[in-house]
C-alpha cells in the first residue's frame, strides 16, 4: 500500500519594511502573510503607495513572533 503524499504547506511570515537611504532607515510599514522579502517589498509598494524612485531603497526584515 503506498503512503500518501505529504501537504506542502508555505510558511507565512510577518515582516517589517523599512526604506534604507541615507545614515538611518525609516520604518514604512508591517507586512503580514508573505512568504518571502520580496513578496513583502512588492506589497509595502502596493499597500504604501511608495513612489518609483524610492523603491529600490526598500529592504525587509522578518519580525520574530
Amino acid at each position: 500500500m503506498a503512503k500518501p503524499r505529504p501537504i506542502k504547506r508555505t510558511r507565512t511570515y510577518s515582516w517589517s519594511v523599512f526604506h534604507n537611504k541615507g545614515t538611518a532607515a525609516k520604518f514604512v510599514g508591517i507586512i503580514d502573510n508573505a512568504t518571502d522579502a520580496e513578496t513583502a517589498i512588492e506589497r509595502a509598494i502596493e499597500q504604501y503607495q511608495m513612489p518609483p524612485n524610492e523603491r529600490g531603497w526598500l529592504m525587509a526584515l522578518r519580525l520574530a513572533i
